[in-house]
């Protein structure tokens, strides 16, 4: 029987990330932590960190700003995070 491939641990921290931003704890327009506090939070490795970001920016979810600070947008019409 073959096995089932589990997601990169980016896209599950991408996943929890959108979780968190949807049940309001990261309200629209606020700032998330800085990737070292995430990193710190779910014992992640920063390229981790970012790659998650990268992908919640890619879905509309998150938008960067100057000095690499993360707001949330709460977009609810994305595409599927996926790899």
């Amino acid at each position: 029987m073959p096995q089932l491939r589990q997601q990169p641990r980016y896209l599950q921290l991408a996943q929890t990330l959108i979780n968190e931003i949807e049940d309001g704890r990261y309200p629209i327009g606020t700032l998330l932590p800085t990737e070292f506090d995430l990193c710190d939070q779910f014992g992640a490795s920063r390229f981790t960190v970012r790659e998650a970001i990268k992908r919640l920016v890619q879905s509309g979810m998150v938008s960067r700003q100057a000095g690499s600070a993360r707001e949330s947008s709460g977009c609810r019409d994305r595409p599927p995070i996926a790899r």
